[in-house]
């Protein structure tokens, strides 16, 4: 068996050393992920992203007699956040500063490892866009059409976050279960189902991948021909319907190929998908 290439370069910034051993000692069992520094403050911490250029850290909100969050004006831009922390207090605060997930303390190894895929998957598909726009640049270099390969690379290293990339239906979407990586086409996707913040992919090539994103952001990425939201925890591949039966309550039942039991469409979505077909 074929070692995980690894994705994730991290730093671990905590002045807990007890908390730094323990999560060093899970994040080590993720075969993509290497651990290229440990820091116990601020100043520590920037010497070690310095020197070792991670794309991701793992930061603690308390360091010392300051926090976490002083830290971030300091860091590269592109650099991946994951707050680490005992006060689910600081967790609103993390997300408005675009960190990429919060995980609570004591650390469960479920929660870590889920913020772990999310982490994979958002380097991932964030370096699969750079080389995609890489490539458009470079052809449109030899075409003429820039004037140098220095205004290729400007453009290229201020790509979008890949959360706000709109997803072509042909693309792939490069996703991580149980440690192992594997691309999944988007046309493969008969539905997508929510639980609070996490959503439950299903395609024909996997029976359900989940992954820390909200329908609002699946409804912003998907290609609005082929994907509706049919409930508010619920969004289809409308070529895998089957076929809609009037239920109770001016409900409806979704029926998708490949899926045993039928969803539920409120009457509100109805009225939308009613329109896409017009």
């Amino acid at each position: 068996m074929t070692k995980d290439k690894v994705i994730c370069k991290t730093v671990i910034v905590d002045d807990d050393e007890k908390s730094r051993i323990l999560l060093i000692k899970l994040l080590r069992k993720h075969s993509q992920v290497k651990i290229v520094g440990e820091a116990d403050s601020m100043s520590s911490a920037l010497k070690v992203i310095k020197a070792t250029e991670p794309n991701s850290i793992f930061l603690d909100v308390k360091l010392e007699n300051e926090t976490g969050f002083k830290l971030l004006n300091k860091l590269p831009s592109n650099l991946k956040i994951i707050f680490v922390t005992a006060n689910s207090d600081f967790a609103m605060q993390a997300f408005e500063v675009n960190a990429l997930d919060f995980v609570k303390k004591p650390i469960k190894k479920d929660r870590l490892g889920r913020a772990v895929n999310r982490l994979i998957d958002d380097l991932a598909l964030s370096s699969e866009e750079v080389l995609k726009s890489f490539d458009e640049k470079n052809k449109s270099y030899e075409e003429g059409n820039v004037n140098s390969m220095d205004d290729i690379s400007k453009k290229v290293y201020t790509t979008k976050n890949i959360n706000s990339h709109k997803l072509e239906y042909d693309d792939r979407l490069f996703l991580t279960k149980n440690g192992s990586s594997k691309f999944i086409k988007v046309s493969s996707i008969h539905s997508i189902t929510a639980n609070k913040d996490y959503s439950y992919i299903h395609s024909l090539d996997e029976k359900k991948i989940i992954m820390l994103r909200t329908m609002k952001e699946w409804e912003k990425r998907l290609p609005e021909k082929f994907f509706a939201r049919i409930h508010r925890s619920t969004i289809v591949n409308l070529e895998y319907i089957e076929k809609v039966e009037k239920w109770f309550n001016y409900s409806f039942h979704v029926y998708i190929q490949g899926v045993d039991s039928p969803y539920q469409m409120s009457r509100r979505y109805a009225s939308k998908l009613k329109e896409k077909f017009k």
